[in-house]
C-alpha cells in the first residue's frame, strides 16, 4: 500500500495515507459522508487508483502467469511428465542390471546385501532421478552406482544399508586436477555434498 496517493489529476482529494478505511476516517472526508452515493463512488475510484499503483507481487520461478503465457502451464506439465517417464525408465534399467548382477554374484559365491539393494532403489526412486548410473556389485555384496560426464566429473555412491552411503566425488577441475572428496553420509547429506561440489545436476539431470 502506498504511503501517499496524489490523485488530484483525477479531480479528487489528495490523502496522505494508503487505505480506504483511513481515508473514510479523515476529517475532510467525514464532512462529506452525508452524501452516501458520492462517498461510495469516491471510495470506488480511490480503490481503483490504489490497485493500479501497487507494485506487482514477486513471482517464483515456476509461478508462471498463464494469462500472459497461455502455453506456459502446459509446457511445465509436459516437462514434469517427461521427467517422470525418464525416471521410471531409469529405475527399470537399474532393476534389470541389479537382477543380472545378483545372478552373477551368486554364481561367484557373493553374499548379496538386500539392505544395500533396497537403499539403491530408495535413493533413486525417492528423488525421481532420471540420469542413468552405471551399477556395479562390489565384493562385500553391496551395490555401487556411478555417474560420469564427458568432462571427467564423477559421482560414486556405495549403498551400505540403513540409509548410509559411502561416496567418492570428482568435480570442479583445478590446476592440480579434479577436486576429490570422499566419506560417508546419509541420503540428505549426500544431496548437500553434491550441491556443494557442483555435482547435483550430474545425478539429478
Amino acid at each position: 500500500m502506498f504511503d501517499a496517493l496524489d490523485i488530484r489529476a483525477e479531480g479528487q482529494w489528495s490523502p496522505t495515507f494508503g487505505s480506504t478505511d483511513e481515508y473514510c476516517g479523515h476529517e475532510a472526508w467525514g464532512r462529506e459522508r452525508s452524501a452516501s452515493s458520492n462517498v461510495e463512488s469516491d471510495v470506488a475510484r480511490v480503490n481503483a487508483v490504489i490497485r493500479a499503483r501497487r507494485a506487482p507481487e514477486p513471482r517464483g520461478f515456476f509461478d508462471l502467469d498463464t494469462a500472459t503465457f497461455p502455453d506456459a502451464a502446459e509446457r511445465l506439465r509436459r516437462r514434469r511428465v517427461q521427467r517422470s517417464q525418464e525416471a521410471k525408465r531409469t529405475l527399470a534399467a537399474i532393476l534389470r542390471r541389479a537382477s543380472e548382477l545378483i545372478r552373477i554374484g551368486r554364481d561367484e559365491g557373493y553374499e548379496i546385501s538386500q539392505p544395500s539393494l533396497a537403499d539403491l532403489f530408495r535413493f533413486v526412486r525417492s528423488n525421481n532421478i532420471a540420469s542413468r548410473p552405471y551399477i556395479v556389485l562390489v565384493e562385500s555384496g553391496n551395490f555401487r552406482a556411478v555417474w560420469k560426464d564427458a568432462d571427467g566429473r564423477q559421482v560414486g555412491l556405495q549403498f551400505l544399508g540403513s540409509g548410509e552411503v559411502q561416496f567418492v566425488f570428482l568435480g570442479r577441475p583445478s590446476a592440480g586436477g579434479f577436486a576429490r572428496s570422499a566419506g560417508r553420509d546419509t541420503f540428505a547429506g549426500i544431496w548437500r555434498q553434491l550441491s556443494s561440489n557442483g555435482l547435483r545436476a550430474l545425478v539429478e539431470k
